[in-house]
Parts: C-alpha cells; sequence; structure tokens
C-alpha cells in the first residue's frame, strides 16, 4: 500500500534528484520522513539564464530565471535550480524557495551569476554600476501661497543604495500654468494670480510633482488717514 503524502517540502539536489521531506497523509504528520524521488530532469541538456547580461546600480535587485532545454528539444522554466554568484562581495543571489533567482547589487564590479541543475549549469554576466537614481522628492508638499509672494522648493534624489542628495539646484523645474505661477531654476516659486498649478522637477528620465496653490493678495499693511 502506497501512502501519499501532501504538503512536503521539496528541494532539488545537484545531482538532480529531489529530497522531500515533512508532509501529511491526511491523517499524520511526518516530522522526520525524508524521501527521495526520481528527478524530472531527465535529459536536460543545458540550461540558459535570461537576462543574459544586465546591468543595475548598487543597492538595486535584478530577478533572473533559468530555463533548460531537454534532449528532445523542448524547454521549460526551470523552477528550483543551485544558484551561485562568482562575487559576493559584488553581488549575492538569492536560492531562497520564495525568492529565488534574485540578486543584489552590493558593490561597483563584473559577476558570473550560475544556475545549476542535474549536473548541467548555464551563466549570466551581471554588470554592478554606481547607484543609480530612483525617484525624486519635492518639498513642500501642495504648498498655498498668496498672490506677489514667492516659495522656495527643494528637490531630493533618492538612488538605489538608499543614499540621498540635494538636486535643487541641478534639476529641471517646470510649472503647468505660466500664468497662474512661474518658477526659476532654482525651485523658487512667485504666485502671480490666483489658481492651482502643477511644479516638476526632472533629472534624466526621473521625475516628481506637487501642486501650489496662489490665494489672493495676502494683507501687508493698513492705512488710516486722520
Amino acid at each position: 500500500m502506497t501512502s501519499i503524502c501532501e504538503h512536503q517540502t521539496a528541494t532539488l539536489l545537484n545531482d538532480g534528484t529531489v529530497l522531500e521531506d515533512g508532509g501529511t497523509d491526511g491523517s499524520n504528520i511526518f516530522n522526520t520522513a525524508d524521501i527521495y524521488t526520481s528527478s524530472r530532469l531527465n535529459g536536460l541538456s543545458s540550461i540558459a539564464i535570461t537576462p543574459s547580461e544586465p546591468s543595475i546600480g548598487t543597492g538595486a535587485q535584478q530577478s533572473f530565471t533559468a530555463v533548460g532545454t531537454f534532449s528532445d528539444g523542448s524547454t521549460q522554466k526551470l523552477a528550483s535550480v543551485m544558484w551561485e554568484s562568482s562575487s559576493s562581495a559584488t553581488a549575492t543571489i538569492s536560492g531562497d524557495d520564495t525568492n529565488p533567482g534574485v540578486a543584489n547589487g552590493l558593490a561597483q564590479g563584473t559577476n558570473t551569476i550560475t544556475a545549476s541543475a542535474a549536473g548541467v549549469s548555464g551563466s549570466a554576466t551581471l554588470t554592478v554600476t554606481a547607484p543609480t537614481l530612483l525617484s525624486i522628492t519635492i518639498s513642500p508638499q501642495d504648498a498655498t501661497i498668496p498672490a506677489g509672494a514667492t516659495q522656495q522648493f527643494t528637490a531630493t534624489a533618492v538612488y538605489s543604495d538608499g543614499s540621498t542628495h540635494d538636486l535643487t539646484s541641478t534639476a529641471t523645474w517646470s510649472t503647468s500654468q505660466t500664468v497662474v505661477v512661474a518658477v526659476n531654476s532654482s525651485g523658487l516659486v512667485a504666485g502671480l494670480f490666483q489658481g492651482t498649478a502643477t511644479i516638476q522637477a526632472n533629472s534624466g528620465s526621473v521625475n516628481a510633482s506637487t501642486t501650489v496653490t496662489v490665494a489672493g493678495s495676502a494683507l501687508v499693511s493698513m492705512f488710516q488717514s486722520s
């Protein structure tokens, strides 16, 4: 009589076999049972990794996929392979079942990423560059100023390694409504006429925006004639 186990943990070994452990037959929970089954990778002839030559900034991640080609010419995405990085100082790669094939760029350099299964392996080249610009934050957000007044806006860059940098003087500033507000190259906004405008800061292909509302003129002083 054969017992069918469910909810087992399966681990692909480098020789192409699968280690299954734990699980339940519906009545009993197996805590220590280890069962070796035949690999489904018979006939695997090569492994290709995609993308093959990606480039990421320091601190960024890159997902890889391993595709196996079999002796009959068929291809299949390999759900479980052994992932390796040639230099853990440059990049690491996860072999975790919940997040396999995800590389983390740690330092600038070139790295070889390898995927292996059933004695067959394939590789890709990962280049880690300087930190890349991910986003821009504008401050303040959704400001309101009187007509005739000014408001200084700042732009802060956030990079792939988590670092930040002030882009206020180097970003390209623009306004959606030149009748409502004017903005100079340093992010200084002047309220011209009542209304609402969008202020945008750009650096390369990355941009951010906020709104500014211009209210009625501010009451500066009051004079009373005698």
